[in-house]
């Protein structure tokens, strides 16, 4: 019995709905330089060009790997893990400079969730079939 790899991921749909919603949000109602002044430059300290560079990229990385995980691999395979690897870095300076230094235990836990679906998404998009035994 053979089945096509990662077409029942369930928990990958949701977090690329997640990012794809909050990366539109970013961009069409906080705005790019909305995002860089209230989020950026308070926590990671940062100047405001810098801010306003560092928000662009978050929302282009959160749109795209958003939609790359909602059409699960119809892009290269290559490209997929660079855009999840980037989603994981962008949860994981959330963890650090702004659920960690605020304290923010529960919102740090919830970002540890999502970077194992993301690495759950990654290990099971082969683009190929998947060998299943049959149990007898």
């Amino acid at each position: 019995m053979t089945k096509k790899c990662g077409t029942k991921n369930f928990p990958a749909i949701v977090v690329g709905i997640l990012f794809t919603v909050s990366g539109l949000m970013k961009l069409f109602m906080m705005t790019p330089e909305g995002f860089a002044q209230n989020m950026l430059v308070p926590v990671l300290g940062v100047s405001a060009g810098l801010a306003l560079i560092l928000s662009w990229l978050i929302i282009i990385v959160e749109v795209l790997g958003g939609i790359a995980l909602l059409t699960k691999c119809k892009c290269s395979h290559g490209l997929y893990k660079v855009l999840v690897a980037g989603l994981i870095i962008i949860l994981s300076m959330a963890i650090i400079f702004a659920h960690l230094m605020g304290q923010d235990y529960m919102s740090a836990l919830k970002d540890l969730v999502i970077i194992a679906v993301l690495i759950s998404s990654v290990s099971s998009c082969c683009g190929g079939t998947c060998e299943m035994k049959k149990d007898n």
